[in-house]
Parts: C-alpha cells; structure tokens; sequence
C-alpha cells in the first residue's frame, strides 16, 4: 500500500500529534544525517515495509507536504497512531517484526465488548465481506486501536509483501468505514489538525478512497475493488462510480 509505505510521518519519524517544536527538530536532525550521506534508523522502519532512503531532497518534500494542517489529517489516514498502552504494546511488536502477534493484541481491544468471549473466535473468523468489525463499539479507548488495525491491514495489502492480501484489503477498508461514520473522527481530526481545523468528512472520505484505489489498482481487478467499498455511504459509491476511472487526484499542495 503506496500511501502507508511512503507516509510522510513514517519518513521524518513523526507521531501525528508531534508539536511544531518537535517537528523542526526532527527534520533538522534527519538533514544534518542525510548531508553526511548518512540515514539515520527511526522506529517507523518496520520491517515489513520497504526501506526508506531519507536523501535531502525526499526528507525536503516530506515536510513541505504536511506543513499544512488539512495535509496532516489527510495523510495521518494512513499511518499509525500511539495512542495508549494497547497501541503501545502493538507498535514495540511491530518494531520487533511480529506482525500477527500486534494485529491480536489489536483485535483483542478491539472486539472485547462486541460480544460475549466465547463469541470472539466467530467474530474475527467468520465475517462476510463488508461484516468485519460489525459488532465494535467505538469508543475514545479504542478508537486508535481501530484506526492503527485498519492501517495495518493496508499496509500488509500489496506485492510489498510478496502477498496480495484480499482478506486484509477487506478489513482495513471495513474498518475505516466504520471510524469515517463515527463521531469520535471529528475529535482525532482537531488533534492531529488543531482546534481550529474545521472537519470536511467528504474531502476525507474522497481522500481516502482514492488512495486506496490508486495504489491497489494493479493488484486488483475493478470489480474486486468497488466490492471492498460496497458497505460504504451512498455518496462514496457515488464517488467511486464517478471517478475511478479519472486522472489519479494528485496529493494535497
């Protein structure tokens, strides 16, 4: 998945939440780094992710891309979000290479008040293809475990990985569905935009959807692709009918 893989937090090492102080320190330590010729290994360097060669010039345009309040949120869609001891303990997995062990530790946040626990093995198992998650209750606890979950899967769809996950595509799009169509959106929107951000759900949405399509695209056949989004508002089917086959929406300036 393009957008996961060629983040700009995952780039400068950023969390979403990183203050402008933090930011400018980040992005000097990375420039003084690559002047040297040298890349200094961040957290972000998953290993299941192709490696990142931090030159001058991609650290430049990284930053460039996500001065912008609107350009964080949009492309913060696609990355993972620390933001509680369950993230926490996921991301050190991560970090280690133990990609299913931290899509447990989430699916077990995730699904325990959906249903009783001798009902969670059907839960994560047998869902069909626009059920998964179905039975979630989001909450401000484990909204980013939902979000870092959905992003996972995405990042784990693609040749990338030497597999093209269909299960995994299936998932992380249901899953965003579900936050997309929550209240708790608007919440993280202002934190990773600031408070005076003010949340436009279709220009997000349309973001979203189109990224997700432009980089699985050649792994996936049409039909397969406008399937995955089948459960999502009418206005995003809409959207999808209408401009898939268009020019590729450029990134945010």
């Amino acid at each position: 998945m393009n957008r996961s893989q060629n983040n700009r937090f995952r780039i400068l090492g950023w969390p979403l939440t990183a203050s402008n102080r933090e930011i400018a320190k980040q992005v000097n330590t990375l420039a003084t780094y690559a002047g040297l010729g040298k890349s200094r290994s961040l957290d972000t360097d998953f290993s299941f992710l192709p490696s990142v060669n931090r030159t001058p010039d991609v650290i430049d345009e990284a930053n460039k891309r996500i001065e912008k309040s609107e350009n964080k949120l949009l492309y913060s869609l696609f990355w993972f979000w620390n933001s509680n001891s369950v993230d926490e303990l996921a991301w050190d997995l991560l970090k280690e290479g133990s990609v299913e062990k931290a899509i447990e530790i989430w699916e077990k946040a995730i699904f325990a008040n959906s249903k009783t626990e001798n009902e969670q093995v059907t839960l994560l198992d047998d869902f069909e293809e626009d059920e998964y998650g179905a039975g979630i209750s989001i909450s401000s606890k484990n909204f980013s475990n939902i979000k870092n979950l959905s992003v996972l899967f995405l990042s784990l769809t693609g040749a990338s990985t030497g597999r093209v996950r269909q299960d995994y595509l299936r998932k992380g799009t249901s899953l965003a569905n579900r936050l997309f169509s929550d209240e708790h959106i608007e919440q993280y929107a202002k934190l990773i935009a600031g408070d005076r951000y003010v949340y436009e759900p279709a220009k997000a949405l349309q973001f979203y959807i189109s990224n997700v399509i432009d980089s699985l695209k050649q792994y996936f056949p049409t039909a397969r692709l406008i399937q995955t989004f089948s459960a999502y508002p009418i206005e995003a089917k809409h959207y999808i009918n209408t401009r898939f086959f268009a020019r590729p929406i450029p990134d945010p300036a």
